[in-house]
């Protein structure tokens, strides 16, 4: 996925910018402090991380805490006052700091704080990161994300220390293990039968074995087969489009089109360009439609709307479905929702006669209207020989509707060429250059597509698309990055 995309998604946790994998920690459960220092602390550092994972813990329980620095430090130590111990996080480049606590049973419930002391050449400063402890109860109804219940085959690839009940155990290259489950380190189960963390950098993931497991079991048709090893593939690198795509096919072979339909998405939101993934998309699409359109035609409308809106999320140029999902929701009372859908089908077949009349926009071309609507000069005069000229109304224009989409208003109330310039810094200070094109309009019928381009080091081009409906005077978002800008900015 581009950076640019990237900065929109992970905006309110900014620190993205210094090595928190997706694959490592699941960003919805990470208590973390970021920033810079302030100019009186006695480090300064363009950046700095501190965190706890997960944020929601059980007694008895394990902790993962550690520290994303800018620049290299000297030490690191995590203080967790409530349990009375300190431990010394390790580092191998002295910018990523990594520990486990392990919680009692008896711990209390309630929130707790793990205290870092962060050490460098000047001077020291502190963090402190807030968790909650909870009862087992409650904990045990969440899911573990990355928890592998069948296990992955591990291999060490280097000489390295893990931690064994609070004690460090030596890990020799080539020794095999069982992961159970991963955060910045894996959870797992030791030849002897012990269990102990070890770090994610010093253990060989299976990742191309699982994924050619699965192609194998997809050509067997083992669908089960190929979407359990497709899973894991994915859950050791959630960036893997390829691994996305299988996966949707297998489910798509079982006939689970629901799960299809997600897995696609998820593939076209890392790679929307992948002609693979769209070319099965258009697929799923054509499945999807022949369902809707089957409910349509025996009147059952919200069940054909479900479908229909997964038609035009696969193939948004879809105009059959955008002209039925209308009508249902004019079937339904929902007469605004319908010319919604009917508008943006108008950006595929800006001459559709029918989605023209359904919009109730005349196809009179207007050359020929205004010949058919002057009255001769001698009649005029005849009839009316001192009427005044009417003051000229001013019709919608290329202008206006780059003015309307410049000044709306995203959900949290910014103005749309705010947003954008935000964006455009804060990827700029995560250290990638960016050109602006600027802002192009152009009219497709009677509605106007107001775009925003700008281009990354790499040659790559990001756009935000809006589209104009000149009649109803309303601005849509037209792309992800768009919407996206819309939704989170």
């Amino acid at each position: 996925m581009k950076k640019l995309a990237m900065v929109l998604c992970v905006v309110v946790l900014a620190g993205a910018a210094w090595g928190l994998k997706q694959e490592v920690i699941d960003r919805d459960n990470l208590s973390i402090k970021a920033g810079p220092t302030g100019p009186r602390e006695k480090l300064s550092l363009a950046w700095l991380e501190a965190y706890v994972f997960p944020k929601t813990v059980a007694g008895g329980k394990e902790i993962g805490v550690g520290v994303r620095t800018a620049s290299a430090v000297e030490a690191v130590f995590a203080n967790l006052e409530s349990i009375g111990k300190t431990v010394k996080l390790s580092s191998t480049d002295g910018k990523n700091w990594g520990g486990v606590f392990s919680l009692p049973a008896g711990v209390n419930e309630g929130l707790h704080a793990v205290k870092f002391d962060i050490q460098g050449k000047t001077g020291k400063i502190e963090r402190a990161v807030e968790f909650f402890v909870e009862g087992k109860t409650a904990l045990a109804e969440k899911p573990l994300d990355l928890y592998f219940p069948d296990g992955l085959d591990l291999r060490v690839i280097c000489d390295n220390y893990a931690l064994v009940e609070g004690k460090a155990y030596k890990l020799s290259a080539g020794d095999k293990l069982v992961g159970l489950y991963k955060v910045p380190w894996y959870k797992v189960i030791f030849s002897g039968g012990k269990e102990g963390w070890v770090s994610a950098a010093v253990v060989q993931e299976p990742f191309n074995e699982y994924y050619f497991r699965g192609y194998k079991a997809y050509q067997e048709k083992d669908f089960a087969g190929a979407i359990e090893n497709y899973k894991k593939t994915i859950t050791i690198n959630p960036d893997y489009v390829n691994g996305y795509l299988w996966l949707a096919k297998s489910y798509f072979q079982k006939g689970d089109l629901t799960n299809a339909d997600a897995s696609i998405l998820k593939a076209l939101a890392l790679d929307e360009r992948n002609i693979d993934c769209r070319l099965f998309a258009a697929n799923l699409a054509q499945q999807f439609f022949k369902l809707a359109h089957q409910d349509f035609v025996e009147g059952k409308y919200s069940p054909a709307i479900d479908r229909y809106q997964k038609v035009v999320k696969l193939k948004p140029s879809s105009v059959s479905s955008w002209i039925e999902l209308g009508k249902c929701y004019r079937e339904l009372g929902f007469k605004d929702k319908a010319r919604e859908s009917w508008s943006a089908a108008l950006a595929s077949e800006p001459d559709n006669r029918e989605l023209l009349a359904l919009l109730e926009i005349s196809t009179q071309p207007a050359a020929v209207a205004a010949v058919e609507a002057k009255p001769q000069p001698e009649t005029v005069a005849a009839a009316v020989p001192e009427i005044k000229a009417e003051p000229e109304v001013k019709t919608f224009s290329t202008e206006d509707s780059l003015a309307m989409v410049r000044t709306s208003k995203t959900r949290k109330g910014t103005l749309v060429e705010n947003a954008i310039k935000s964006v455009l810094t804060l990827t700029k200070s995560l250290g990638t250059p960016i050109k602006e094109i600027g802002w192009n309009v152009k009219k497709i019928g009677e509605k106007y597509l107001v775009s925003f381009s700008c281009r990354q080091a790499a040659g790559s081009v990001d756009t935000f698309e809006w589209t104009v409906d000149a009649a109803s005077r309303k601005v849509m978002s037209n792309n992800s990055n768009a919407q996206t800008l819309m939704d989170r900015w």
